[in-house]
């Protein structure tokens, strides 16, 4: 094999810095998949070119991609129909009469944009568009409500084990896998990265904790102030970022709002998702387990998702909520609007192909290594996502730059290292994406919420920060220790210190201004 050498780094580095400069990550991606073939062609541009094109047909002819594209595009059309079913409407409905005070409009928000974890950009769409009147009503300011949204979307899916992102994961991982020669199912890899997945699971139970506790702390504190006292939701002055495309979801003239129309669906989806892949991997003696980490994800998320839109134009035709013709429209809506995802899976896939035609992971391992202590490689990797997902504003850019390489990179140290450096790779993914913004997901957040995009960036900002800082903490601890109750331990420690001194800040103020005003809180 030709040794590159530092050559191997420079369609990543170029990738990156140029999503960084144009925001743009599927130009970005496409520049580095060509010079990866130039570089691999001896700086030959016209014959660079075709060695890109050959890594993107066979990336989409590849059975097990082609198996994620045919999957995603289909999990689209069942959120479109979804959309058009009232279900939507209906749960709107149910969360009205049940929230009766601003921590269980919280709570309801919180726990809707936990059962909603398939999509991220459906989730953050309901949530923001379902609950927006509700704590409108109960006082609770546009700020929080974008949090809530935007914490519940990104860090729920990437601990899902049935979502949109996990096919485009598992099909990035599954070359990593390659790459670093670990003969390992992609799925089962994801499925045991998840233990190690610190940020995202402190993030949403972040969420939680605050609801349950009103403890407030930076610019949210302010906004939740206004939003309680002067009963205004949203800030003078302010500029709600509004999009009629994405927050008006209209539901079908024949649609009556029904939470069935919602909940039917997903509970057809997980389940069958399930069974599934277990008929893809069972064997006789297979237990349950052994049956799931030796499936194939690709062929049972295609049958899964399959059976839930045939069930969806059951479900809807039997209730004549819409006729076919407006059926197949809401399908095809939901399938061109997976496009771009499409796009920047197939880049990622070819980008994986050309790091490692260059030989990017040897090179790396070897020019680290006497720098790196194999303990702090998970704290290493996860700051490196962070930046970068934060820079360039895109999660999924981000898994199909990294994991080519950190995956290698701590198996060649360690191959205990291989599932906590997965998922601090995808956990900082998602926290620089859950921050950034210039990120999708946080844009659609305060597009949905009706919020002053800047105002939910700021606030929002501390919050996940604190998150962020923990999840270092817990790395440090497994590195070390080699497990993931470790990493728990600290995490819960830490967790609990933050909020008893928020907490007690709380306490403080609020006597001191019971004092001057002798009025008790």
């Amino acid at each position: 094999m030709t040794d590159y050498g530092f050559w191997a780094l420079v369609p990543p580095l170029v990738a990156i810095s140029l999503a960084m400069i144009t925001r743009h990550v599927h130009v970005s991606l496409f520049v580095g998949v060509l010079l990866g073939g130039v570089i691999v062609c001896n700086g030959n541009p016209a014959t660079g070119f075709l060695t890109a094109g050959t890594w993107m047909i066979e990336s989409i002819g590849n059975p097990f991609n082609a198996g994620i594209v045919v999957f995603t595009v289909i999990l689209g059309g069942i959120i479109g129909v979804m959309q058009k079913s009232g279900g939507i409407q209906g749960f709107g409905s149910w969360a009205a009469r049940k929230a009766k005070t601003r921590r269980g409009g919280q709570l309801i928000a919180w726990l809707l944009g936990i059962v909603i974890f398939f999509d991220d950009y459906f989730n953050t769409l309901t949530v923001g568009t379902v609950m927006r009147p509700v704590t409108d009503e109960l006082h609770i300011s546009r700020e929080k409500l974008a949090y809530i949204t935007d914490s519940t979307s990104a860090p729920v899916c990437i601990i899902s084990p049935i979502s949109g992102w996990v096919g485009y994961i598992i099909g990035i991982l599954g070359v990593a896998l390659a790459a670093a020669g670990i003969e390992t199912n992609a799925y089962a890899a994801f499925m045991r990265s998840i233990p190690y997945n610190f940020y995202a699971v402190i993030a949403v139970g972040w969420v939680l904790i605050i609801a349950l506790s009103s403890v407030e702390y930076g610019p949210m504190k302010t906004a939740e102030r206004r939003a309680l006292e002067e009963r205004k939701p949203i800030r003078d002055g302010a500029k709600p970022l509004v999009s009629k495309e994405l927050s008006g979801m209209d539901a079908a003239k024949g649609a009556r709002p029904h939470v069935l129309n919602l909940m039917l669906p997903i509970g057809v989806l997980i389940t069958s998702a399930i069974f599934f892949l277990w008929l893809t991997g069972h064997e006789p003696g297979y237990g349950f387990k052994n049956a799931l980490f030796s499936s194939d994800p690709s062929r049972a998320l295609v049958y899964a998702t399959l059976t839930t839109l045939i069930y969806c134009a059951f479900l809807y035709s039997v209730q004549r909520i819409m006729p076919l013709r407006e059926f197949i429209e809401a399908m095809l809506s939901g399938f061109k609007a997976m496009v771009p995802a499409l796009v920047i899976l197939v880049l990622a896939w070819s980008i994986g192909a050309a790091v490692g035609e260059l030989g990017l992971a040897d090179f790396v391992v070897d020019a680290v290594a006497p720098l790196l202590s194999e303990a702090w490689i998970p704290l290493a990797v996860f700051l490196v996502s962070c930046f970068a997902a934060f820079a360039t504003g895109t999660s999924w850019g981000t898994f199909a730059i990294m994991l080519p390489i950190s995956v290698p990179l701590a198996h060649a140290f360690s191959p205990a290292l291989v599932f906590p450096t997965i998922a601090a790779t995808l956990g900082g993914a998602v926290f620089g994406d859950h921050c950034s913004p210039i990120s999708d997901t946080t844009i659609i957040s305060s597009m949905a919420s009706h919020s002053d995009h800047i105002d939910h960036v700021k606030t929002q900002i501390p919050y996940a920060l604190t998150c962020a800082a923990i999840a270092c903490a817990a790395y440090v601890a497994v590195g070390y220790s080699g497990n993931a109750w470790a990493g728990w331990t600290v995490s819960a420690v830490l967790t609990l210190a933050v909020f008893l001194i928020a907490r007690g800040r709380k306490r403080s103020r609020s006597g001191q201004k019971c004092a001057k005003t002798g009025i008790t809180e």
